[in-house]
């Protein structure tokens, strides 16, 4: 996907927040931007949409942290591995390696406590 130079401030404005999220884009010489790479898990059409919505916000230069935690939400829904998906062997390495680098299974590495959603069907098989 390529986004259009009138664009380009705010990709540039949120640049940090993107890459972040696992997207690599690419300034070209007409400061236009071609998307580089995505998570894997991702398709492109959901990293345009992701990537239109952070450059759409009202706030563009400091999104709230209410914000970013929706992103983040957003996206770790998208991405997250699918029941019945089929990792190649690279992707099953790669997972396993990020998971071995956590010293804490709550803890993201930015120091923030790991988000889990549980809801009530789970938590009866569970405690019944």
């Amino acid at each position: 996907h390529h986004f259009e130079p009138k664009e380009s401030f705010k990709i540039l404005e949120n640049k940090n927040f993107i890459n972040s999220l696992g997207y690599k884009l690419q300034e070209k010489e007409d400061g236009s931007f071609d998307i580089l790479a995505i998570p894997c898990n991702s398709t492109i059409e959901e990293a345009i949409n992701t990537i239109e919505e952070v450059i759409n916000e009202d706030n563009n230069s400091v999104l709230s942290k209410e914000k970013q935690e929706q992103h983040c939400l957003l996206l770790a829904e998208r991405l997250s591995i699918k029941e019945g998906k089929v990792m190649n062997k690279q992707e099953i390495m790669y997972l396993i390696s990020e998971l071995f680098k956590l010293t804490d299974i709550e803890e993201l590495p930015n120091k923030e406590k790991v988000l889990i959603k549980i809801d009530n069907t789970f938590l009866k098989n569970v405690f019944h």
